[in-house]
């Protein structure tokens, strides 16, 4: 997942095909939203921090329903 969120290298020198995968990780929205504070350019903020808060939503909901579903298994 670093490797295609643009941590190291930038996300544009990615093949296609990986450019569309890398916009579906959350890591690489945290690193589009971080990235400015540390530069002078301008972003799009509001879009990468409704990712990541739709990321947070989704997996709190998710932690939420997994035991009810069945999905601990403490046995005991």
């Amino acid at each position: 997942m670093t490797l295609l969120s643009g941590v190291f290298f930038p996300v544009e020198q990615l093949p296609a095909a990986f450019q569309a995968l890398s916009s579906l990780l959350p890591l690489s929205h945290a690193v589009k939203l971080t990235r400015p504070l540390f530069s002078a350019k301008s972003q799009h903020r509001l879009l990468h921090v409704a990712v990541l808060a739709g990321y947070a939503f989704a997996a709190f909901w998710l932690a939420l329903a997994w035991p009810a579903a069945g999905g601990s298994s403490n046995s005991g």
